[in-house]
């Protein structure tokens, strides 16, 4: 049973991502790499989120896409030769997001970013035969992103994390108890 709750954020955050920041020009960078991404255009989407981060590296928004394209990746070709990329950018995402809540505890975006980074990292655990390590981030993730939505309930995209979470739950108790 493959674990993919939480991976399509990265390409359904293009509808609500607009509302995360102020700045034009992250913003730009963001949608124009979701728009690659998209398309597979992974080298393109790289470069737009690389120069997301360049922009605002406090900001967790470039790290986490990047993260995503970089699970996306090897999610498509069955590779684990970017899994460093990956886990260096989920980290930078997390502590970027931690950082921003410590400012503001009621930064929704920062919340599910937090929830997100901790999502693909289930995702990843789950792949390599780890389910109940997979469980212990979903479970975090699923936190962080009720947090998100309770600070704002606008980050549409939070819902679906936490709908696709319950939905691998159930799965797993009916597998479980036939």
């Amino acid at each position: 049973m493959r674990l993919l709750f939480l991976i399509p954020i990265i390409l359904l955050c293009l509808s609500s991502f607009s509302d995360g920041t102020d700045n034009a020009i992250l913003r730009d960078y963001i949608l124009t790499g979701l728009e690659y991404s998209y398309h597979e255009n992974y080298d393109s989407a790289k470069t737009y989120f690389k120069r997301a981060i360049e922009e605002d590296p406090d900001d967790p928004s470039g790290y986490f896409f990047l993260c995503g394209l970089y699970g996306l990746y090897m999610s498509d070709f069955s590779t684990d030769e970017v899994e460093g990329l990956f886990l260096i950018n989920l980290f930078d995402a997390a502590e970027a997001a931690r950082k921003r809540i410590r400012t503001d505890i009621n930064d929704g975006w920062a919340h599910f970013y937090l929830g997100g980074a901790f999502g693909y990292r289930a995702l990843r655990e789950q792949r390599k035969g780890g389910l109940w390590g997979a469980l212990g981030h979903a479970f975090t993730a699923v936190a962080e992103l009720k947090k998100s939505v309770s600070c704002d309930s606008t980050i549409y995209d939070a819902y679906m994390g936490i709908g696709s979470y319950h939905y691998f739950v159930n799965r797993i108790w009916r597998i479980k108890s036939q």
